[in-house]
Parts: structure tokens; C-alpha cells; sequence
């Protein structure tokens, strides 16, 4: 039997038992190598073992526990029961670093966070495939367009790049920056 849950969230494996033991005491183990050996990590006497804060490749496993009536009865076969264990899978947190550049005008979409304002920003997403979460950190820098001041003043009946103009005119002249973003 597996139970998967994400990194960070709070685990409660309980134990139930049906009636055998007046006052019992649970001894609860873990394998990290698929049952070969189990440490022990808790003997208390509630049925439920809490793990705050799961961490992937640190609380993922096995876990199973032994009941017994007293303490000195946990490692003794005839006086105590172990139960089924239980495969904890946990699903790592995934971060991902981002840097973009967008021309201003432009925006850029996280998630639904859409952003067209420099700045650092983090968006926790929820994975489709896990339900974990997924953690965007975007640093985005929004390049404004180069501004250069051309007085270009044309008489009528001059060109300027394949239009003739029929009065006088005053240009304004918009093209791609080396930076990809327009020029003025």
C-alpha cells in the first residue's frame, strides 16, 4: 500500500486496532531501502505517528508499527503484532529560476499572474500531474524603447525611404533596436 503526499506538508499514519490490547504501546519504524532493515523512530502511546513537514528523499519509505500491551513487550514476537507497512511517497517542491527580458508594452504570464512591470516576483503554482506545488521565481526586466530625437523636416514633394510627401512634413520613425525591442 503506498500513500503519496507533497514536500511539506504535515503526515498522521494511524494505527487501528480492533479491541486486543488494554492499554497499548506503539513502536513505529521506517526503511529507506524497501523493508531490508527498519529503524526505530518513535514508542509512545498514541496510534498516530506525525511527520511535520515531509522532505523528499529524507521522509519518503516505508513505515509499519508494533503494538504490544507494555513496552518490554515490543520485541517480543508472542506478545506483540506488527502491522502492514505503508509506502510513503513524497513529491519534491519544484523551483524554477526565471530571467526574461520583454520590450515595454509587452507583458509576460506566469501561471494567471501576468506582469509587464520590472521587478522579482514568486508565483507557487500547483502541478496537473502531482497536485504539489511548483515555485516560480521571475525576475523580469521590461526594456524600454530607445528614444532618439531625429528633426527630419521635409518640403514638400520630398522622399524619405520610398514615401514622397506632398506638404511639409515632420517625421517620427519607429524601427527595431539591436536590443529586439522598437526605436523612436
Amino acid at each position: 500500500q503506498s500513500s503519496p503526499t507533497c514536500e511539506g506538508e504535515t503526515v498522521n499514519l494511524e494505527a487501528t486496532l480492533s479491541g486486543v490490547y488494554d492499554t497499548p504501546v506503539f513502536e513505529w519504524f521506517y526503511s529507506g531501502d524497501n523493508g531490508t532493515s527498519w529503524t526505530s523512530i518513535d514508542t509512545t502511546t498514541t496510534n498516530v505517528l506525525t511527520l511535520p513537514s515531509v522532505s523528499y528523499n529524507v521522509d519518503d519509505g516505508w513505515y509499519q508499527v508494533v503494538v504490544a500491551n507494555q513496552v518490554d513487550d515490543l520485541n517480543n514476537a508472542l506478545c506483540n503484532a506488527n502491522s502492514d507497512s505503508v509506502q510513503l511517497i513524497i513529491y519534491e517542491t519544484v523551483e524554477v529560476d526565471l530571467v526574461i527580458s520583454i520590450c515595454e508594452g509587452s507583458s509576460y504570464t506566469v501561471g494567471s499572474a501576468v506582469y509587464s512591470i520590472s521587478g522579482s516576483y514568486t508565483d507557487t503554482l500547483t502541478t496537473i500531474f502531482t497536485g504539489c506545488d511548483s515555485i516560480v521565481n521571475l525576475d523580469l526586466e521590461v526594456i524600454a524603447p530607445i528614444r532618439d530625437t531625429m528633426n527630419l523636416t521635409l518640403c514638400a514633394g520630398e522622399d524619405y525611404n520610398g514615401t514622397i510627401y506632398t506638404s511639409d512634413s515632420i517625421l517620427i520613425d519607429t524601427s527595431l533596436a539591436s536590443n529586439g525591442c522598437d526605436s523612436i
